[in-house]
């Protein structure tokens, strides 16, 4: 299928105690760095997806998208006091005014991680932008100061700079899919891309255990959408795995309540 697999070191690492365990979460700065030093064309579709997303159709109306617009991204409606991954939307208009000099007087917008895509004009003015907004965390990491945690605080920051984006929403979301949670809808089932943070452990991992017993995937997103649940499962679900990971997760949902202060 044309498929190269690279393996690239991690060197945007975060130093010890940065930010809870989650020391990789810059690395998709490693990989814009690896995409600008290859030799693309300027109208070349790049997309970076987290491993929990799940790609049910092909994609050339979303390439179409990045080409036209050149960044398209994931708004991510918190509120205000919302605690994202350490720190509010206040505390990131206080941040863009001390690293940009100029207050937005609103609160800015929270761009989800999970997806990238974007031109190799815009990737070039990311890495531009990177290492100094990089140099300033890891100051205000040895001083104790507020900072971006993971790399959406950083990655919205950059798209607030550049200033001009598409809208992902209508090819990709974010589906929550738990017992004590879940945003699914009927309709979900109808985009492209499935953000399924739930589904790690459930029907992502039966998806990998069925391939590795050379079990062909349903090619009807519908059928797809049931082993994963969306918009619900059905039938196709391996039941047995599905209660012992519902239970696995059940006791880390208790876990994490009781040790995390942080949102996931």
């Amino acid at each position: 299928m044309n498929v190269e697999v690279v393996t690239l070191p991690l060197t945007w690492q975060t130093p010890p105690g940065y930010f809870g365990r989650w020391r990789n979460q810059f690395y998709i700065f490693d990989i814009l760095q690896f995409f600008e030093k290859q030799v693309y064309d300027d109208n070349t579709p790049l997309l970076v997806f987290d491993s929990d997303c799940l790609i049910n159709r092909p994609l050339e109306p979303l390439f179409e998208a990045v080409l036209q617009q050149g960044l398209m991204t994931l708004r991510i409606p918190y509120q205000a006091e919302d605690n994202i991954n350490g720190i509010t939307l206040s505390d990131m208009r206080q941040l863009y005014m001390e690293l940009s000099g100029v207050d937005l007087h609103v609160d800015p917008t929270y761009f989800g991680g999970e997806a990238f895509a974007a031109t190799p004009p815009i990737v070039r003015q990311i890495n531009a932008l990177a290492p100094a907004v990089w140099a300033d965390m890891m100051q205000r990491h040895r001083t104790d100061r507020p900072k971006f945690n993971e790399e959406a605080h950083f990655l919205s920051y950059c798209y607030h700079q550049i200033g001009h984006f598409g809208d992902m929403s209508p090819f990709l979301k974010r589906i929550w899919t738990a017992f004590h949670y879940s945003n699914v809808v009927a309709s979900d089932v109808n985009l492209p891309i499935w953000h399924l943070p739930s589904e790690k452990t459930g029907g992502i991992a039966l998806l990998f255990k069925w391939l590795s017993q050379d079990k062909s995937l349903p090619a009807d997103p519908v059928k797809l959408g049931g082993l994963v649940g969306v918009p619900k499962r059905t039938t196709y679900l391996n039941w047995k795995h599905f209660l012992k990971y519902t239970a696995f997760y059940r006791w880390f949902i208790k876990l994490k309540l009781q040790t995390s202060r942080y949102a996931f």
